[in-house]
């Protein structure tokens, strides 16, 4: 049997079949098909992608909402907005819920994740223009940081050690924890002055409810840096992670209020579309 080229592959008529970047070996007497690398992530991207894309379900649930309830122009929209952030919010908790469980940094992954959620109800924030890349996004960011939690576990208690010695590294990385605590609310405290509540242009804010959202920012801020000044004294060695998860959830949060996180979120999303863009073409081919 004669060996068929890749180049054969791609003008024969084969029903279904997407040849990317093919070859095909010879395998125990018969051809066999082989995709790329990239041909593999495409079509993993195609089903994350369909699997995410929940502009069709929420526009079917409302259409059979309006059919069964008769639904003003404004209650569709209500009813829109509302399953939108109902499906990003559990689809969220439960991608870090599983994926956090399965890498083993579920506490810190829930802590950093729980952060940026409340401050995220105060100060708003960027958003990706679409569902899934918002979901992946929530999801990947509490995950990293988690991580990260994780790996300066041991910094922190290398540079309590040095400071302190053995026997006070425990009160030293409590007194880092304070500092940090105390720098990330000072910062905070000026992004919401200058930035919060973050507004889109599909949720603008009018005046008095800039002033009124913003003062729920101040006094979420506060109970947060109680909270983890108690933390930083009490939950010291294994227990600083959550204080240092906690902490990278707000940077982030804090992060995307800021005219720098719209402008990072706005090259994710060409990431995104660059990917898009390119799946199309090489499926088309």
């Amino acid at each position: 049997m004669k060996r068929i080229t890749s180049n054969f592959l791609k003008k024969a008529s084969y029903p279904n079949l997407e040849t990317f970047s093919s070859s095909a070996v010879p395998h125990r007497g018969m051809e066999v098909y082989r995709e790329s690398p990239f041909s593999r992530f495409c079509r993993a991207y195609k089903s994350i992608y369909k699997w995410c894309s929940m502009e069709k379900l929420i526009r079917d649930i409302v259409l059979y909402l309006d059919r069964n309830l008769s639904l003003s122009q404004d209650q569709r929209e209500i009813a829109e907005y509302a399953l939108y952030n109902m499906l990003i919010t559990s689809g969220t908790a439960l991608g870090v819920l599983v994926i956090g469980s399965l890498a083993g940094v579920l506490p810190e992954a829930v802590m950093a994740l729980v952060t940026g959620a409340v401050f995220r109800w105060s100060t708003g924030g960027a958003h990706l223009h679409k569902p899934y890349r918002c979901m992946i996004i929530s999801i990947s960011i509490p995950l990293i940081m988690a991580y990260i939690s994780r790996i300066s576990r041991g910094l922190w208690g290398l540079m309590g050690a040095k400071l302190m010695g053995a026997y006070m590294a425990g009160s030293s990385q409590g007194a880092m924890l304070l500092g940090l605590v105390i720098i990330l609310f000072v910062l905070s405290f000026v992004i919401i002055r200058l930035y919060a509540p973050a507004e889109t242009e599909n949720k603008p804010i009018s005046p008095g409810q800039r002033a009124r959202i913003r003062t729920w920012a101040y006094l979420t801020l506060l109970a947060w840096a109680a909270i983890m000044v108690i933390m930083s004294f009490f939950y010291t060695g294994g227990g600083m992670t959550l204080v240092i998860a906690s902490c990278l959830g707000l940077t982030w949060q804090m992060l995307s209020v800021t005219p720098v996180g719209y402008s990072i979120l706005s090259r994710v999303d060409g990431v995104f579309d660059a990917l898009e863009m390119s799946f199309g073409r090489r499926r088309n081919r």
